[in-house]
């Protein structure tokens, strides 16, 4: 963290810190975001931009394009390596983490689906 005269600034961006947005070691919120996510994911936020608009925008699994209401999350392997997957909306991912990415539990629960669909039919 650098300080012009009294102030603190933001190392990497030099823009001035108010108390509410400064973590502990001088950088702003946004500084630390980019770090948390790079550490969480392997990626930036740029590079999950880069995959959501090859992914058309949307989830692929359910089809739903991001924005207001459905908010993007990297998927990614949940096996001790950070290893990105693509990026879905928070509804199928949480699905995934439920099943702990066991598609035979996946593919269980289609089968339970299609039964009482037929039967509801």
């Amino acid at each position: 963290m650098a300080i012009k005269g009294s102030r603190k600034v933001c190392r990497k961006f030099g823009h001035v810190l108010s108390d509410d947005n400064r973590c502990r070691n001088g950088s702003c919120k946004k500084c630390r975001n980019e770090r948390m996510f790079m550490w969480r994911y392997g990626i930036t936020e740029e590079e999950q931009k880069s995959i959501i608009q090859e992914q058309g925008g949307k989830c692929p699994i359910c089809d739903r394009f991001f924005g207001e209401y459905v908010n993007p999350e990297t998927d990614h392997c949940h096996n001790g390596t950070i290893n990105v997957r693509g990026i879905l909306c928070h509804t199928c991912n949480v699905m995934i983490g439920y099943a702990k990415d066991n598609t035979d539990v996946l593919q269980r629960a289609m089968q339970y689906l299609r039964k009482w669909n037929s039967k509801l039919k």
